[in-house]
């Protein structure tokens, strides 16, 4: 498995930044969704691709460490 293949995924959410921000958040161990309780436009959008993107991570390092990767929700 590649990173592009488990991305992939997690289509369309792996399109947006909060994504991203969420698959770099878990690698730096900041595990709280920073838009969770937030009201803007799209709020709830950005909030499920930032856990979208941390679960991606957390995957990918599971698969780095050779453990079983769970499958996506």
């Amino acid at each position: 498995m590649t990173l592009a293949e488990l991305r992939h995924e997690y289509r369309p959410y792996d399109t947006m930044p909060a994504f991203d921000r969420g698959f770099a958040d878990y690698g730096k161990g900041y595990y709280g969704n920073p838009f969770d309780g937030c009201r803007d436009p799209g709020a709830g959008v950005k909030a499920q691709a930032w856990d979208r993107g941390a679960e991606c991570a957390m995957r990918w390092e599971h698969h780095l460490l050779g453990l079983e990767i769970p499958r996506a929700g």
